[in-house]
């Protein structure tokens, strides 16, 4: 689908469409324990057709897309016999800096995601009701910043903006690795938001306007694999050794620390002006 969109969607209109499209999964992901918490009680067939139906509905809404082939039948010819790699793409310094830097940082952010019920009610001592709340405060933040940057029209400098989101996705790292209460909590997510928000607008509008359709279907592929293997490995390790998962706190922080290591190799990287790299 990301791929198809620069065909389909004006480029003036990306940002707009990603932020939308983003939205949508933050109103959903704040309807949806609404919605099982109304039913749960009542019905598990009932959320089940309900979940089927909406997939249904999803999926044969593309068919309705117009046909992607004869779009841009010239310029995929053109690209039809091009051997593709991953270090075919990430010859562009500015492509391999931003694909890095997000997975890397976005793969700590797993390792939180997998371990945060523990670490809130473990060693924060949040309740089960506070950490609901928690979540939905989350979802209606992410909703928020991307509702606002349906707005932004254009971006001048996306290597600047994505360093913007990137900081703060480490201040949430850092916010939430030191937190002493809900109310630490809770301004950690609003970072999160921002920051994870404006890296996934900013870096697959970047992608999209620098990248053919052939060209990002192989860089999503390349991406959501590293994502997987970074991730798996982390997530791995801290659950398979006791010292680590029994000592999430000191895991958390370090790898906050990291984070900002890589946040601070990032800048250097883009300020240094004997890096050519390609605008």
């Amino acid at each position: 689908l990301y791929s198809c969109v620069p065909i389909i969607i004006d480029k003036d209109s990306l940002i707009k469409f990603n932020a939308r499209y983003t939205s949508i999964g933050s109103v959903s992901y704040f309807l949806a324990p609404l919605f099982v918490g109304l039913f749960i009680n009542k019905s598990h067939f009932l959320l089940f057709a309900v979940y089927a139906l909406l997939l249904i509905v999803g999926a044969t809404s593309l068919l309705f897309l117009p046909n992607i082939s004869t779009l841009n039948l010239k310029e995929e010819r053109k690209k039809q016999n091009l051997n593709i790699t991953l270090f075919n793409i990430l010859r562009s310094k500015k492509i391999a800096l931003v694909l890095l830097s997000g997975v890397i940082v976005g793969s700590i952010g797993v390792v939180y995601d997998t371990y945060e019920v523990v670490y809130l009610t473990k060693y924060l001592g949040i309740s089960d009701s506070m950490y609901s709340f928690s979540l939905s405060f989350l979802a209606v933040s992410f909703l928020v910043m991307s509702f606002f940057l349906s707005f932004v029209k254009q971006i001048s400098s996306h290597m600047k903006a994505f360093a913007l989101g990137l900081s703060f996705y480490v201040l949430y790292l850092l916010l939430f690795s030191t937190s002493s209460n809900i109310y630490t909590v809770l301004m950690s997510y609003v970072f999160l938001a921002i920051g994870q928000t404006m890296m996934g607008i900013i870096e697959t509008n970047y992608f999209q306007l620098s990248l053919n359709m052939k060209e990002l279907q192989k860089l999503y592929i390349y991406s959501e694999t590293l994502h997987s293997v970074f991730s798996g490995i982390a997530v791995l390790v801290i659950g398979s050794f006791a010292f680590l998962s029994s000592h999430l706190v000191l895991v958390f922080r370090s790898l906050a620390v990291f984070a900002l290591f890589i946040l601070l190799c990032y800048c250097v990287f883009v300020n240094l002006k004997k890096l050519s790299i390609d605008k």
